[in-house]
């Protein structure tokens, strides 16, 4: 049977409501029920050496993951980073780690989670331990760069962008209607509004349904955004990330 990333979370969505209900202490029944992605350590990885002249305050990335049952990462988007040459590096890393899961009622069940990826130099590191020397210097398109970045690097950072702050509107570069039937022969008809995000690989990630005439009909615009790709949007001509709401409608 084949799998599809998108359908589980209707399976257990509202289950997963109510335990964040529960675990967030609006509801009297016990807090134990829920318990949300964990990860026990924390994550951090090399600067990448083109970005090391930099001198980036803090770098970092955001990212929001979807885990399995397993604690394997089976989506994964850049939500924000201090420079947009960090979130390849920071998606690797997130790919390569292995989380706890999300609990219902002590069951590891799918789960949502926003993590962490921090950035270090290598050779600040090894300097601050005392094991070697401090570089000094550079090449001149390392100083050219870190001059560049250190005059705006508000203009080098990453992060979600609003619809209309895009360089251009979403353009769709490939999408297929599919249709979902849970007794065969019989069609669902009626509309479903889906909320997702577009990230800056121009895929689909993390869609939510905000409200449904049919549950068939979740699952339909649930396998069309599988397979649903957009041109890769930007603003300021820099990759980001942007929320939408799309409304499906099926008669």
């Amino acid at each position: 049977m084949t799998s599809h990333r998108f359908l589980k979370p209707i399976c257990v969505l509202l289950m997963l409501i109510m335990g964040a209900i529960m675990h967030s202490g609006f509801s009297s029944v016990s807090t134990e029920q829920f318990q949300p992605v964990t990860l026990g350590k924390r994550l951090e990885t090399r600067i990448p050496n083109d970005l090391q002249a930099l001198q980036i305050p803090t770098p970092h990335a955001q990212v929001f993951v979807e885990v399995d049952e397993e604690g394997h990462v089976i989506d994964a988007m850049p939500i924000k980073a201090s420079h947009y040459g960090l979130i390849a590096p920071a998606i690797e890393l997130v790919e390569q780690t292995t989380f706890e899961p999300a609990r219902l009622d002590g069951k590891p069940v799918q789960g949502r989670a926003a993590v962490y990826v921090n950035f270090f130099d290598g050779q600040q590191r090894v300097w601050r331990s005392g094991a070697g020397v401090l570089p000094f210097g550079g090449s001149a398109s390392d100083a050219i760069a870190s001059r560049f970045y250190q005059n705006a690097p508000a203009r080098f950072a990453y992060g979600a962008s609003k619809v209309d702050e895009l360089d251009q509107p979403l353009r769709l570069v490939a999408s297929k209607l599919r249709i979902y039937e849970s007794e065969p022969g019989v069609r669902a008809k009626g509309s479903c509004l889906i909320e997702y995000y577009v990230g800056p690989d121009g895929g689909v990630h993390f869609p939510k349904i905000i409200k449904s005439d049919h549950e068939d009909l979740s699952t339909s615009a649930f396998l069309t955004l599988e397979v649903t790709i957009f041109e890769p949007p930007k603003r300021n001509g820099k990759p980001t990330c942007v929320l939408v709401r799309q409304p499906f409608n099926f008669k």
